[in-house]
C-alpha cells in the first residue's frame, strides 16, 4: 500500500500542476487555429485534429468492412474445416464467453 502511495503520488502532483498551469491555454483558438512559425506566440493544434480524424476515418473504412465481412463468414462457414476458420471461430467463441 505504501508502495502505491509513493508511486501515484508525484504522477498526482505532476497532473495537477500541468492542470493548473495549462487550462488558461485551452480556448476555442488553440483548437481552431493551425500552427504558428516557431518564435511566434499563439497557434493551435487544428493540423493534428484534422490529421487524427483523417486517420481514424481511413482506419475505420480499412478496418470495419474486414470485420463483418470475417464475422459473417465464421457465422456461415464456421462449421468448416478450412484453415480460417479453424483459427478464427474458436478465439471468436471463447472472446464472446468469457467471463470478466
Amino acid at each position: 500500500m505504501l508502495s502505491t502511495v509513493l508511486v501515484v503520488a508525484p504522477l498526482v502532483a505532476i497532473f495537477v500542476y500541468l492542470v493548473l498551469k495549462g487550462a488558461s491555454s485551452l480556448n476555442l483558438a488553440f483548437f481552431t487555429q493551425i500552427p504558428k512559425p516557431e518564435g511566434e506566440v499563439g497557434g493551435g493544434m487544428a493540423n493534428a485534429i484534422v490529421g487524427s480524424e483523417f486517420l481514424l476515418a481511413l482506419a475505420s473504412f480499412i478496418g470495419v468492412p474486414i470485420g463483418i465481412g470475417g464475422g459473417i463468414f465464421l457465422a456461415e462457414f464456421g462449421r468448416g474445416r478450412n484453415w480460417p476458420t479453424r483459427c478464427g471461430s474458436p478465439r471468436m467463441c471463447s472472446t464472446a464467453s468469457r467471463r470478466s
